[in-house]
């Protein structure tokens, strides 16, 4: 099944309750933390060569950080739809910690612009950038808070694709050479 096709507004919104309901009985069964991964990718193409390439990317990185930081995984898994690649990732620690790490990851890694690390407690509780006292994401095109960008339409459709494309060429340019 080609999964590489435009998706509706029904379709993503459906996808946020399930992935909501997914994580609730996840926390529920660990009784742990859950990091939710998936890929900053705007416009009605959420599964494409691109997104899977960075999200690999991004779960090599929380592997290397997960053995740096002596996190022990209690229960991982992947799930590829044509709303994107969602992984689901519980640990048992601290979530602001954790958040701390996370943010650490999306603010210095090249790709971390693209990478959306998601950390839900044990009472189903998203913590946020504000929780470790750190700023919003910036907009990949200019200073401004990326919500405020996102909410005002600032920005046009291609012009974020051209600068994630810019920026993931650049990255893995740099890798393989």
């Amino acid at each position: 099944m080609n999964m590489i096709r435009e998706i509706s507004l029904q379709e993503l919104l459906r996808a946020r309750e399930l992935r909501a309901a997914r994580q609730k009985e996840l926390i529920n069964k660990y009784q742990a933390c859950l990091i939710s991964f998936m890929v900053n990718t705007p416009g009605k193409f959420k599964l494409t060569v691109l997104s899977k390439k960075i999200h690999d990317e991004g779960s090599k990185v929380l592997r290397e950080t997960f053995e740096k930081e002596y996190i022990f995984p209690i229960y991982q898994e992947v799930h590829k739809k044509a709303t994107g690649i969602e992984s689901f990732i519980l640990v048992n620690m601290d979530e602001i910690k954790l958040k701390k790490i996370l943010v650490e990851i999306e603010d210095n890694h090249l790709l971390g612009r693209l990478f959306d690390f998601d950390v839900i407690n044990k009472e189903y509780q998203n913590i946020s950038r504000q929780t470790i006292k750190k700023r919003g994401r910036r907009c990949l095109l200019c200073k401004d808070q990326a919500a405020v960008c996102v909410r005002s339409q600032k920005h046009s459709y291609e012009e974020l694709l051209e600068k994630i494309n810019t920026i993931s060429k650049e990255y893995f340019n740099m890798m393989s050479g």
